[in-house]
């Protein structure tokens, strides 16, 4: 069984993912500075990303009403740990942030709370 998103809840992703990937420069920093490790951890959560996109779509707005996450539940949860990780440090953060980007911050932390709770079993139903 797999984790569904409707389609709002996969473009917040989706923009996230972006902003995940983003950090593909940090790569050669790290293989110069002879950080393989980091390197090789930094890629495996490249790959990660990779196949969520994959499932989800590489277009910047869905196409369907609903997405099945079909990856492994191991998987999954590193993803959406990853993402729930960087937007609770979004709204934990001291600074003048808009109301705009705490509010997208906000709901992509509720997103991935919700994937989070289903796991392993991914049974939850897409909601409007």
């Amino acid at each position: 069984m797999g984790i569904f998103l409707v389609n709002s809840q996969r473009d917040e992703v989706y923009q996230y993912l972006l902003v995940d990937v983003g950090a593909i420069a940090d790569m050669t920093t790290l293989i110069r500075g002879g950080e393989l490790h980091l390197a090789r951890r930094l890629r495996v959560r490249f790959e990660e990303d990779m196949r969520l996109l994959d499932q989800i779509g590489w277009e910047p707005k869905g196409r369907k009403d609903v997405y099945a996450i079909t990856l492994a539940s191991d998987e999954i949860r590193s993803i959406f740990r990853r993402l729930l990780a960087y937007v609770l440090q979004i709204i934990d953060e001291p600074g003048a942030k808009s109301t705009v980007v705490l509010s997208r911050a906000a709901g992509m932390a509720e997103i991935a709370s919700i994937v989070l709770n289903e796991l392993p079993g991914g049974t939850r139903r897409p909601v409007s």
